[in-house]
């Protein structure tokens, strides 16, 4: 039988393991712990990163209970609305509730262990005690070595340098550490460190790069501005930028361009690109448009007009704009052929909920339909709009999940893992092309992006939109049995004709023709010019 502990602060965490259920451990009293805050606990033999639940107030007897060892940040990441979410998530699709929380967070809002090594003052006596010894071999030997190496780097890291980096810079690694800390000479600490906090670069082109001159190579001489022949890398990566853009991640245009980044340094140093670090932001690629602004340079709100609504989207947007302003929950399938005006719809409503103080999510199927939209969103919204989706490079997607975290972003665009942007006071969440597979996550936590996003709205009490030309046979049942409010768009814009379907029988094409290829005559013939 489950007793209370009524002198003990108990909280449950879901660690990021592999684990159906929270794990319940104590507080100590000098920690503040709440929901949603990430939290070092013990697991095993492992520290690991999981997150607080509520408190705990009976847990079953002879339950042996560990201390949470930190608090990983000054206020908690997730609000209880997303805390929620994912506890519904993990219950509803049998998920681990530790990775369905992983899910929510930034990338970088993980940690790892690293062990730091570090001079101690003993290890400072024993390095002038070499150094002034009269034998070559103390004076150059591998002790001599790494006390050396460690005193010549005293604010590379505050706590130490990183074993790792000892254990490839010296051969005599294995011997000379352990003896080195059984004599005393360093001390070796651990730290939680969080991932991705790799240094990255932003990358630009300085101007147009010369033609003229000595050729460009790694290891070699370098040219500077006035001439200087490119090599076959250097101008992979200038007509890499000369086409897409700065590079906000030097890590892409490594991969892009096949090269290191010594050979960007050099090109750095000769004047070509600039290299900069990336603490910075940079708008993201696609945050230009079409008339050459920025993503800063553009107004906080409504820097397009809107485009004039035929009468079908006028009454289409004005019921439910009435359901969105009811400040309560509901889902609404809006059913429009193609091109029938579904975007401008979205797009006012979510200007109307803007207005009314209240945050936007849309998501859409795929990464490659989500520069067209955001192109449309930057317009319309300004620096107010922010994506999320794993095309976008780490670092972007950590500092626009900020944006959205501190309330700078009040729209949301994303693929089906947008759903989890830790959004403020959400009014309206839209699902387009909701009949999509691709919504249905298919690794582990396994989840339907369009389900947890009717979810997310009834727990915010927002308008849930469901947009599609052909909604899915479980959309489609909800609105005929009035679950769901059903809007439609039956004519494309400006009377234009669908457009024209020719259906060919591929089996009389193999009777008649004797071949099976996938292509028809009649679709080879409509190929020629």
């Amino acid at each position: 039988m489950a007793r209370k502990r009524p002198s003990e602060n108990l909280v449950g965490v879901a660690v990021m393991a592999a684990l159906r259920h929270p794990l319940t451990y104590r507080v100590p009293q000098e920690l503040d712990v709440r929901a949603g805050h990430r939290v070092l606990v013990p697991l095993g033999k492992r520290r690991v990163v999981g997150i607080a639940l509520e408190p705990v107030t009976r847990v079953a007897p002879g339950v042996e209970l560990r201390d949470i060892l930190r608090v990983l940040d000054p206020e908690p990441l997730l609000s209880p609305e997303l805390l929620t979410l994912g506890l519904w998530i993990a219950e509803y699709y049998v998920a681990p509730i530790g990775e369905v929380f992983r899910a929510m967070l930034p990338l970088r809002a993980e940690t790892r262990r690293v062990r730091l090594v570090k001079l101690t003052e003993a290890g400072r006596q024993k390095l002038k005690e070499l150094e002034a010894s009269l034998l070559e071999e103390a004076r150059r030997g591998p002790e001599a070595d790494l006390l050396r190496y460690l005193a010549g780097r005293p604010g590379s890291e505050p706590a130490g340098v990183p074993i790792e980096s000892l254990r490839t810079r010296f051969s005599a690694f294995r011997d000379l550490v352990p003896q080195a800390l059984e004599e005393g000479w360093i001390g070796v600490s651990e730290v939680e460190r969080e991932r991705g906090q790799r240094k990255t670069f932003s990358v630009r082109l300085a101007g147009p790069a010369s033609d003229a001159g000595a050729p460009f190579a790694v290891g070699g001489p370098v040219p500077d501005r006035t001439g200087g022949r490119l090599s076959p890398v250097a101008r992979r990566i200038v007509e890499i930028l000369e086409r897409v853009g700065p590079a906000s991640d030097h890590r892409e245009l490594l991969k892009s361009a096949h090269t290191s980044l010594a050979t960007l340094r050099k090109l750095d140093r000769a004047g070509i690109i600039e290299l900069n670090d990336s603490k910075t932001k940079l708008a993201q690629p696609t945050g230009q448009l079409e008339d050459g602004a920025s993503r800063a340079e553009t107004p906080s709100r409504g820097g397009v007009p809107s485009l004039e609504l035929t009468s079908a989207q006028a009454a289409v947007f004005k019921e439910l704009a009435q359901r969105l302003e009811s400040h309560r929950f509901g889902v609404a399938l809006l059913h429009g052929i193609t091109a029938s005006g579904k975007t401008e719809v979205y797009l006012r409503l979510i200007a109307r909920c803007l207005e009314r103080g209240r945050a936007a999510l849309m998501l859409v199927p795929e990464i490659a339909l989500t520069p067209a939209v955001e192109s449309q969103f930057l317009a319309r919204f300004g620096n107010q709009v922010a994506v999320l989706h794993s095309g976008l490079t780490e670092r972007v997607r950590h500092e626009a999940w900020w944006e959205v975290r501190r309330g700078e972003a009040k729209v949301v665009l994303g693929t089906r893992s947008a759903i989890f942007a830790p959004v403020g006071d959400l009014g309206l969440v839209i699902v387009d092309e909701e009949h999509e597979s691709s919504y249905k996550q298919e690794e582990t936590p396994r989840y339907h992006g369009r389900d947890v996003a009717v979810v997310r709205a009834r727990l915010a009490q927002a308008l849930a939109v469901l947009g599609s030309a052909t909604p899915s046979l479980e959309s489609y049942a909800n609105a005929r049995q009035g679950k769901y409010h059903l809007a439609t768009l039956k004519e494309r814009i400006a009377g234009r004709p669908l457009a024209e379907v020719e259906i060919v029988d591929m089996r009389e094409e193999f009777r008649q023709t004797h071949t099976n290829v996938p292509i028809s005559r009649r679709l080879a013939a409509a190929r020629r010019p």
